[in-house]
């Protein structure tokens, strides 16, 4: 219960971040119609929905290619049907990945992206990648009888 908490704190903490750079908009957009001054208010608002747009739409792409990087691998262990081939295709991939792409593609990033693919189906992961970033997804997917 406690790791749930826990959890739950952590995606509220990162909610929190998110409305102080609301609030700080909100600041700014109030100090610029006060000095009389709309066409800086208006160019401040545009690039904010902008940027948010922009991050919704970046975290949404990068959130489905975990979910294919985990499809291909499990359905690449599955085809041969033997976990201690999986373990090696992990250890073998992840290596070349890393290499390639760093860090963010070890093995235990793989081993969490085919979790994503076994627990999410596409159709409920579509509704949900644009309302939560792919450490709201570790983060569910850590949490004990998910």
């Amino acid at each position: 219960m406690a790791k749930i908490t826990i959890q739950i704190r952590c995606i509220i903490t990162n909610d929190l971040v998110l409305r102080k750079s609301n609030e700080k908009f909100e600041r700014m957009k109030q100090e610029a119609e006060k000095s009389f001054q709309p066409l800086f208010a208006d160019i401040v608002k545009l690039i904010e929905e902008s940027r948010k747009r922009t991050f919704i739409q970046i975290n949404s792409n990068l959130t489905l290619m975990y979910w294919h990087v985990g499809r291909h691998i499990s359905e690449h262990i599955m085809e041969n049907n033997r976990a201690d081939y999986g373990k090696k295709i992990l250890q073998s991939q992840s290596a070349k990945f890393s290499d390639l792409y760093g860090n963010g593609f070890g093995e235990r990033n793989l081993a969490q992206m085919i979790k994503f693919y076994n627990y999410f189906p596409k159709n409920i992961l579509s509704s949900l990648m644009t309302k939560l970033t792919w450490t709201h997804f570790i983060q569910l997917l850590s949490i004990k009888n998910f």
